[in-house]
Parts: C-alpha cells; structure tokens; sequence
C-alpha cells in the first residue's frame, strides 16, 4: 500500500493537485460519506499511514485501490477548489478583531460563527445559538445536532490536529455541527 501513496502523491503532482491528502479526503468521502469523518480523524489526528487508515476504516483493497486513483486523477479537484475560493473570498469579508480574551487569531485555523471569527480558545467558552451558517453543495457537515459552525483548517499546521478534536468532540456531544473548508 505504501508504494500505492507514493504513486498517488506522484500522479496528483502530475496533475498539478497541490493537495494530495485533501484529495485522498475527498476520494474517500464521494466514495463512501461515512468514512470521511474517521478519514481525516486518522489522517490528521493520528497521523496514521494509508495501510492503517484501509484497515481502520475496514476498506476492502479493491475499494482502496479505486478510491486511491480517483485521488491520484485529481477527480474531486474542483470540490477543493470551491473550498479554497470561499476561503479566499471570506478573508476579504472578515473583520480580523482579537478573540474573546483579547488574544490576536491566528488565520491558519478559526471558526466562522454568527458573523465573528472564533479563536480556538473562543470555542471552550461560546454560547451557541439557534443560528446556523449556511453550507454550500460542497460542504460536509459533521454532527447531528447544534448550529453548524465553519471551521477553515489547514491540515499542514502544528495545531490543526487539536482544532479538528476539539470540533469532533463537541459535535459529537450535540453541541454543535461543522463543516471543514480547506485551506489550501
């Protein structure tokens, strides 16, 4: 399987895919929704290989190879594309003020909540509300109940792994729902 990554991470280079584990990401989830929150769990918390992530996620190896060369095509591109050009359409919307605790927020992870950008820490203490952000075609929402909150995440940050747990965790708990943008 390593051998298979590697072909992948070639192949989307040569199809300009700047992103290979996003695109892996999406493989999996077009392929079956169900594994796309245990995908980046294990990808990006965990950290685990692709080998792991098939055995974690029970994937057959018929179905690992199709879902890995869909990644390697670059056939879900335009779905990271969109991501990143909302990011970047929103960075020129945002008011960049401190967070709660009077702290500067970082633009490598942060929330998009109610009109405000949340800081990692802003997450420990806010209110939620009925509000819901709209979600596009493109987004994922994970949890089942609670108002959905927008997380833009870079995956290759120190702290995004602390980021995506907290979230899960608290989507897990009905206190809210998420979608992950990508930042690319």
């Amino acid at each position: 399987m390593y051998l298979i990554w590697v072909w992948v991470a070639l192949v989307a280079a040569a199809f300009n895919v700047s992103a290979p584990e996003l695109e892996l990401v999406e493989s999996i989830a077009h392929h079956n929704f169900s594994l796309y929150l245990p995908a980046i769990t294990e990808l990006f918390v965990e950290e685990a290989d692709l080998e792991d992530i098939w055995t974690e996620l029970e994937v057959d190896p018929a179905q690992a190879a199709e879902i890995e060369a869909d990644a390697a095509e670059g056939k879900f591109s335009a779905d990271i594309e969109d991501a990143h050009n909302r990011y970047q359409s929103i960075l020129n919307e945002v008011e960049w003020n401190d967070d709660t605790f009077g702290n500067p927020i970082a633009t490598t992870n942060w929330v998009w909540y109610h009109g405000r950008v949340l800081s990692y820490d802003d997450l420990f203490a806010i209110k939620t509300s009925a509000h819901s952000e709209s979600v596009e075609e493109y987004d994922r929402v994970i949890g089942d109940t609670g108002p959905v909150m927008i997380f833009y995440g870079d995956y290759t940050s120190d702290d995004f792994p602390l980021w995506l747990s907290n979230l899960v965790e608290n989507a897990n708990s009905g206190k809210l729902r998420f979608v992950w943008r990508y930042i690319v």
